[in-house]
């Protein structure tokens, strides 16, 4: 059984997997949380977004709990406690989990309209306001980069193309030597 929201819900002793080196451990500490989350938890995540020695990946593994998971209820007046921090690389943090919130979950815990306007460009990037950004859609758009071809690589493939059609037309137009030739030979067919 698991320390997550599908086991023993031991959401403390699973926040020490934010920081193990292996990815996937972490993806799964990360989606290991669930919305059922008390306010000592949030606070703890979010102490791991002010605590000096917490990792990058820590942070951004506590961000990604704080924004996706925890009902914003809960985290949103924690994060806009701690939104001005000594520290500015914790300042930014909190402004890059707010910004990665769903906009509408947000603005019912934001009533400064300074924070509102700081917020708007994140928030450009969300579901609501981004087509690109839905999880159907980014997963359509990943698979079709993949299959298109950059510049070069379609450069290769024409002059690779063009290659195979020479040889076919040779051989079809009994090994004659030149482009030109082969074509007189096809056209006399």
């Amino acid at each position: 059984m698991g320390l997550g929201r599908d086991g023993l819900r031991d959401y403390v002793r699973l926040l020490e997997f934010l920081d193990v080196p292996s990815d996937e451990e972490r993806v799964h500490a990360v989606c290991a949380f669930g919305s059922d989350i008390n306010a000592e938890i949030v606070d703890e995540l979010a102490s791991v977004l002010t605590n000096p020695d917490s990792s990058d990946r820590k942070i951004a593994g506590a961000s990604y709990v704080l924004a996706k998971t925890i009902p914003a209820c809960l985290s949103v007046p924690r994060l806009i406690q701690i939104r001005n921090h000594a520290s500015q690389r914790t300042r930014h943090w909190v402004m890059a989990t707010l910004g990665q919130m769903s906009p509408a979950s947000i603005r019912l815990h934001v009533n400064d309209t300074d924070l509102a306007a700081q917020l708007a460009p994140f928030q450009l990037t969300s579901e609501e306001t981004n087509w690109t950004r839905s999880d159907q859609i980014t997963e359509m758009l990943t698979f079709v980069r993949k299959q298109t071809f950059s510049p070069p690589a379609q450069q290769a493939m024409a002059s690779k193309s063009h290659t195979v059609a020479a040889e076919f037309w040779r051989i079809q137009a009994g090994n004659c030597t030149t482009s030109r030739q082969c074509a007189s030979k096809v056209v006399s067919f």
